[in-house]
């Protein structure tokens, strides 16, 4: 799955007129807004019967909000060729990480989870923060890039994508849910831009 895909299926999803009431009635509500997106993400790189793209998924592994991955137990297990009179009760893993998605909804605390990312290497890394509606976000995003850049791992980004999802907080409690602005990290500039459509 791609950053541009990845995003759409998650502004497509969100905004669904069910889940998009579901969204503002849990928004003022941090852990049950933190469940609802965790969950309607799951939904999406999840179980292709639940509509997702088919991955096996997992929450908290590498204390990794969500994870999405290939299960590649039985192709590993058929090219060991192990002879059918042994008996071992050792067991087959095998499994590409293929996703990392990591949500904060505290609007000076998500930079960690950038950060976070920065160790793990997979295909896509998505991060989803806030900003104060009142503010611009690409301040944001500059002062995050040059962290990354001085933290010596933008190697680690270059071989996948890196996603950075910035909604809007302090969006008051009149009923309002928040609007996600994507950016994705550019390898040639080193910095997070504006995810093209």
């Amino acid at each position: 799955m791609t950053a541009k895909e990845f995003w759409k299926a998650f502004s497509d999803k969100l905004n669904k007129k069910d889940i998009y009431a579901e969204a503002q009635e849990k928004w003022n509500y941090s852990k049950d807004y933190t469940e609802f997106i965790i969950g309607m993400m799951e939904g999406i790189i999840g179980s292709k019967d639940k509509g997702g793209i088919g991955l096996e998924t997992s929450k908290e592994y590498y204390r990794i909000d969500l994870t999405g991955w290939t299960q590649r137990r039985k192709e590993i297990k058929d090219k060991l060729l192990v002879p059918e009179n042994k008996s071992y009760s050792f067991q087959t893993y095998c499994w590409d990480l293929e996703i990392a998605i990591e949500h904060e909804n505290n609007d000076k605390l998500w930079m960690d989870e950038i950060i976070k990312l920065l160790h793990i290497r997979c295909p896509l890394r998505v991060v989803v923060g806030y900003v104060p509606k009142a503010l611009p976000k690409e301040p944001y995003l500059e002062y995050v890039s040059k962290a990354i850049v001085e933290s010596n791992k933008v190697a680690n980004i270059s071989d996948g994508c890196f996603l950075v999802l910035l909604g809007d907080s302090k969006v008051g409690k009149n009923g309002k849910k928040c609007n996600y602005t994507p950016y994705e990290w550019d390898v040639e500039e080193n910095t997070f831009k504006l995810l093209k459509k």
